[in-house]
């Protein structure tokens, strides 16, 4: 809680100290040294940091010809920049004690990580209920807003209290998220995780408490969204596909149903594309799954014909190309794929760097030649790219009749 007399320390997701509307924050005052030695003096504030252990931190190996100097240049433009704030006279902010200085903790000001520590323990404290568990949590993970110092987390004295308060967030989000199931509280589990997903977007525990809550709410096309979302994100980001658990939460969507309906147009409405298709169908994998095992009944019943195409973008040699590289030439493959198929055709995504195509109604020959002809065009088109495509074909594996 914030008082008109504090001055306000934030620490968490950004770098700022303010009072009575004034501030001073890491986007307007980008040095490193600055924000070093003002931190370190909030995080050391009781106690008294000598000239030498500063120096030690702020001018490491002879950084500097003349260290003390530096460091009372740093110290008086810190002081310069406290008093603009209008709070008190920025000698008493901190002062100075036997050639060492030291922030002074008699005056009104308010940490927001000592809040939040405190929080994150009435969170986890043996002897409170856990209505009382659940309202400390929320509000630790309310004050949350990112990583401690996030310019300056990588310094070795900052570092490990960075780690410490992100554990903590997650921790605390965790046994929230228990309790607010016992609850059937999903509407605040949704709004907690996507907190967290701010907070770390390539963390799959909070999609999964979004997924689960939106399908619990009956708000399937939402859910199916956000999974999306998420699996597009961890292929471009690590190129790899979300977890198993996540793909059981796929299957959950796509089972789920709001409520009976008895109306067939309705049902049909619901099951028609919402706008008219162009090229073939992209779908998810775990979708495409469903489609070549009906497929494959088909073909065993009626006898037709159909195959498996495989295509993957190989990297040329004495190439060295990035994930974004390509990402993006995976973008144009698929726009390849999508105009040299029929509409009636399916594909997926298999990995980051490679589609698998549903080729019914095709001899293998002609399986061969759409694979060949998406192959060509990907070369015509992409004369410049790292990467070369390549293909194969596989006849269906039929079910016993």
């Amino acid at each position: 809680m914030e008082f008109a007399d504090n001055l306000v320390i934030n620490t968490l997701g950004n770098c700022s100290l303010r009072f009575n509307g004034r501030f001073i924050s890491d986007e307007t005052i980008g040095s490193r040294k600055f924000w070093t030695t003002l931190q370190y003096l909030i995080l050391h504030r009781n106690r008294e940091i000598t000239h030498k252990e500063f120096i030690d931190i702020l001018y490491p190996e002879g950084e500097s010809v003349n260290p003390e100097n530096a460091l009372k240049t740093l110290i008086h433009r810190v002081r310069n920049s406290l008093s603009t704030l209008n709070f008190m006279d920025s000698r008493r902010i901190i002062v100075n004690v036997r050639g060492a200085y030291k922030w002074n903790t008699e005056m009104s000001f308010m940490i927001d990580f000592v809040e939040y520590e405190n929080l994150y323990n009435e969170g986890f404290e043996p002897d409170a209920s856990e209505d009382e568990h659940l309202s400390a949590l929320l509000d630790a993970i309310a004050i949350y807003k990112g990583d401690y110092l996030p310019k300056l987390k990588h310094e070795k004295w900052a570092a490990p209290l960075s780690t410490k308060y992100h554990t903590m967030f997650f921790n605390a989000l965790h046994r929230a998220v228990e309790l607010l199931e016992e609850q059937q509280d999903y509407e605040r589990i949704i709004n907690i995780c996507r907190h967290a997903v701010t907070i770390d977007p390539y963390d799959e525990y909070p999609y999964s408490c979004i997924i689960h809550g939106l399908v619990e709410l009956g708000c399937s096309q939402d859910a199916m969204r956000e999974y999306n979302r998420m699996s597009r994100l961890f292929y471009r980001q690590y190129g790899i596909s979300p977890s198993n658990d996540i793909k059981k939460l796929y299957r959950e969507i796509v089972s789920s149903v709001k409520n009976a309906e008895t109306d067939l147009s309705i049902i049909q409405e619901d099951l028609s594309e919402q706008c008219s298709p162009s090229g073939a169908f992209f779908c998810e994998y775990e979708t495409f799954k469903d489609i070549y095992r009906l497929e494959a009944r088909l073909s065993s019943r009626d006898g037709e014909p159909a195959h498996l195409g495989h295509i993957s973008l190989e990297v040329k040699t004495g190439m060295d190309p990035s994930l974004k590289t390509l990402n993006y030439y995976m973008d144009k493959l698929q726009d390849g794929i999508s105009l040299s198929l029929r509409k009636g055709d399916a594909y997926a995504k298999y990995s980051i760097s490679q589609f698998i195509i549903l080729l019914p109604s095709n001899t293998y020959e002609s399986a061969n030649m759409v694979m060949e002809r998406i192959a060509k065009r990907f070369r015509r088109e992409n004369p410049r790219a790292p990467f070369l495509p390549d293909y194969s074909v596989r006849a269906m594996d039929l079910p016993p009749l």
